[in-house]
């Protein structure tokens, strides 16, 4: 299967504002954990990408350990994952692509030298593109 690099931008997005702490029923603060269903059937997500993206983006991102999750022992076949966090490793991939600009600049950049290329590049492209605004004192264009 293809990993969609915006499916896995968005995925990402989705999970740092929706595994939020929330009061239960008895005042005990905790994550609200979501499971497959919840992030796969999310009308932003559901809307742009299939069911089968989703999911398989959200194992990718466990298998690289960016998120903090709990699979079942068949989840091989994707079934049951409850995600409950971005992990540290996560955030800091988040963080080099979530800005919309930087990232369909390096998005952009990318697509002008290459045909394809890995996430972890389009993240670094990204990174170098928010240190050079940063840099010269400019919003990046």
């Amino acid at each position: 299967m293809k990993l969609n690099h915006d499916c896995i931008r968005d995925v990402m997005i989705y999970i740092e504002e929706n595994c939020i702490y929330e009061d239960d029923d008895r005042g005990n603060r905790s994550i609200h954990s979501r499971v497959f269903y919840e992030i796969t059937h999310d009308k932003k997500l559901s809307s742009r990408y299939t069911e089968d993206e989703i999911r398989y983006v959200v194992a990718q991102l466990y298998f690289e350990d960016m998120v903090i999750a709990t699979m079942t022992p068949e989840t091989l076949n994707f079934r049951q994952v409850e995600v409950d966090s971005l992990s540290f490793k996560g955030h800091e991939f988040l963080d080099n692509i979530k800005d919309d600009t930087v990232w369909k600049k390096a998005k952009k950049f990318i697509g002008e030298h290459l045909t394809s290329t890995s996430f972890s590049i389009i993240a670094n492209v990204a990174s170098k593109i928010a240190i050079e605004a940063l840099a010269s004192g400019a919003t990046p264009k």
